[in-house]
């Protein structure tokens, strides 16, 4: 996605399941906004910017906020594979001999948790340079629903990777099995993100309806008092949603691979990279 200065992002994160155990998901609506408009969104998601702002302080042309076309930035699913203990233990005994073979060829990696509801775990290292982390042998695969997990990020696929996924899902448990599992997916997470380019947290003033269903649990404030960003939900609600600022995100993530590899890239020779 092409970097502006100065975006935010806006994200809501839906985790709800109905009654009868399937699940839901709520889009936030599209269209082109106004030269108006400082965010065209439903209300519950809109920044306004803030009336307390004096009059001198104007937007200069071309720095109007301006939002972008939602995208879906995180997503799990759930496959309804399951089998009583016994079973799901001979199953899984076969399935670590074709993991191992895969995490050899480079094709995943083990991924590693504190605590995981899942026996096996493992990532499929993408084309695009993102991964799709595969859980498999759920401890309970009554109450979790089924015995596989998949989560990924749609907004970092690059061409084929979504194919490549398909593709060693169906060398682990079979393709006629896995098609007909992939019928009937259940949603577990979704987050669908909007990028607003030219807008500042600490010069809007950000309100949202329906507060007794959606109420503000955590407010960020860097230390020179400017908002980094706002949590609206509470703590354990099926739906949350937050704005941040995307910079300090970036910022973040710079930092992070400059301390992973111990070079910030500058003196790097440009025609080796070393």
């Amino acid at each position: 996605m092409h970097q502006q200065h100065g975006a935010q992002r806006l994200i809501a994160l839906t985790r709800n399941s109905t009654p009868n155990g399937d699940n839901v998901h709520e889009r936030v609506p599209w269209r082109q906004p106004h030269a108006a408009d400082a965010v065209d969104m439903p209300e519950s998601y809109r920044l306004h910017p803030s009336s307390l702002e004096s009059s001198d302080m104007k937007i200069r042309p071309g720095s109007q906020p301006t939002p972008q076309p939602p995208v879906v930035d995180g997503l799990a699913f759930i496959l309804a594979w399951s089998y009583d203990r016994l079973d799901q233990d001979a199953v899984l005994k076969k399935l670590r001999s074709s993991i191992n073979k895969l995490i050899e060829s480079g094709v995943c990696e083990r991924a590693y948790f504190g605590k995981s509801r899942y026996r096996e775990n493992l990532n499929i290292l993408l084309g695009g340079g993102s991964k799709a982390l595969v859980q498999i042998g759920a401890v309970d695969s009554v109450r979790q629903k089924g015995g596989i997990r998949i989560e990924c990020n749609p907004a970092k696929f690059a061409d084929g990777d979504a194919q490549q996924i398909h593709h060693v899902m169906r060398g682990l448990i079979g393709r006629h099995e896995y098609n007909e599992l992939m019928r009937r997916p259940l949603l577990n997470v979704v987050h669908f993100a909007v990028d607003i380019y030219h807008a500042a947290l600490t010069r809007m003033l950000v309100r949202y309806d329906n507060a007794q269903r959606m109420s503000m649990m955590a407010k960020r404030v860097g230390k020179g008092g400017f908002i980094e960003g706002y949590n609206f939900g509470s703590v354990r609600s099926d739906y949350e949603t937050t704005a941040y600022n995307k910079q300090q995100e970036l910022v973040h993530a710079a930092i992070l691979a400059i301390a992973q590899s111990g070079s910030s890239g500058f003196n790097d020779d440009p025609l080796t990279g070393r």
